[in-house]
């Protein structure tokens, strides 16, 4: 990546803490492979779909077999033994995966995939003298021409609720109030809305930006594997953040780049509680923090 080119995922985490920016972007210090089977869940999902596609034309029952096929096939590849505390354990987190995939597909298909323009790429702007990227999973258009991207996760662990109640990028901004994951996945919302709305030539009010969480609600049934388990995807649209609040989300986007460029990890007093309620508590890095921004918390 060019010195000119920043991934979103660094402006993610940044957002999630400075410090933990530094630890894994700045210094690329790698966290154990048994903490990240949430992110490669959410890999296995994105690459499952992303696949599936590429590959098949036709019903979305083909669509959704192919899916359920790869995960059989790569399943190992996105898992550790040390993740699961029984063989049974993970053979319902494997139906779960499945499951998903098989309910987004069937369910889905024709209304986001018969209108799709691209899917597997990305998008990005110019902020404070840098590209700054986001993947597009899937990009549609529909009839009245109107552009959707839907960005695929696990759950909606950390996405924003879909109707804005305050401007949590100008309280980021100011320091009023510490946002965390939150206020990451509006400023995404809004470098894909940005994005897409140059690449298709389109004002961004021609653009809508909707998080998929794939298995948001899970439940038991009668029956085995794939079979024993129910599972209901969940959309939220994020466009009215955009809507909203995009002069201040660009803001905070210009301000987070340029602290990224200077590496900048100050950590604003003003933060800690949020901070060791949300980011610290779930962190890779917790014990190997420096001591100053571990305020002498227990674990």
């Amino acid at each position: 990546m060019s010195a000119e080119m920043l991934d979103f995922d660094q402006i993610e985490t940044y957002l999630a803490c400075p410090q933990k920016w530094e630890y894994t972007h700045a210094l690329e210090i790698r966290p154990e492979e048994n903490t990240q089977s949430f992110n490669r869940r959410g890999k296995l999902l994105r690459i499952a779909l992303l696949t599936t596609f590429n590959s098949v034309e036709g019903s979305s029952e083909a669509a959704a077999q192919m899916a359920i096929n790869f995960v059989d096939r790569q399943w190992d590849r996105f898992t550790d033994d040390g993740l699961y505390l029984s063989d049974r354990q993970e053979e319902f987190d494997k139906s779960v995966t499945k499951r998903a995939l098989q309910t987004y597909l069937e369910n889905y298909w024709d209304d986001h995939l018969s209108s799709a323009v691209e899917h597997g790429t990305a998008t990005g702007i110019q902020v404070a003298g840098r590209t700054v990227k986001t993947g597009v999973d899937l990009l549609s258009r529909q009839n009245n021409g109107h552009f959707v991207v839907y960005d695929y996760v696990p759950t909606l662990r950390g996405i924003t609720f879909s109707h804005p109640q305050e401007n949590k990028a100008d309280q980021y901004l100011t320091q009023e109030e510490y946002s965390g994951g939150y206020i990451s996945s509006i400023l995404r919302a809004e470098l894909a809305i940005r994005g897409v709305s140059e690449d298709q030539d389109v004002d961004t009010n021609d653009v809508s930006y909707v998080v998929v969480g794939l298995h948001e609600s899970v439940t038991t049934t009668d029956g085995s594997g794939i079979d024993g388990v129910a599972v209901e995807p969940e959309l939220r649209d994020l466009t009215e953040w955009h809507s909203e609040y995009s002069e201040s989300n660009h803001e905070l986007l210009e301000a987070t780049v340029s602290n990224i460029t200077q590496a900048d990890t100050t950590i604003p007093e003003s933060w800690r509680s949020g901070l060791l309620q949300s980011t610290c508590r779930y962190c890779e890095y917790k014990d190997m923090c420096k001591p100053r921004f571990n305020w002498g918390v227990e674990f």
